[in-house]
């Protein structure tokens, strides 16, 4: 009887070592996933901003900061797609303004920080 319940014991603590393990393994890969998907997000956003702004609008004006953006989502969406992931367009739009600020932020005259540092 003991070496039944020494056996059991011994089981149950290699089991739950076991789960253990396997549950932070995936964890880690869910987060190393992530973490290649925010990555992705970041370059897609970054080259969809270069591209927005260098095209004209139709008439040949430059297109407005609204349709730049939308620009920027569409072909962020159609990126991501194509890599199969999915950001719903509010994240996609907050990393836009977010990538905005910084780029305004590293390359603001001396008079425009003031007004930077204001809004952020």
């Amino acid at each position: 009887m003991e070496t039944i319940l020494s056996i059991a014991a011994t089981a149950i603590g290699l089991l739950i070592t076991t789960i253990t393990f396997i549950y932070k393994f995936v964890s880690a890969i869910k987060e190393k996933k992530w973490q290649e998907s925010l990555k992705l997000l970041n370059d897609f956003t970054s080259e969809a901003i270069q591209k927005a702004e260098m095209i004209k609008s139709l008439n040949g004006d430059t297109m407005t900061g609204d349709a730049k953006k939308q620009y920027a989502i569409t072909e962020i969406e159609n990126s991501l797609s194509k890599v199969g992931l999915y950001f719903d367009v509010k994240t996609i739009a907050n990393k836009i303004e977010e990538i905005i600020v910084l780029t305004k932020k590293v390359n603001a005259r001396e008079k425009d920080l003031k007004i930077i540092n204001e809004v952020v």
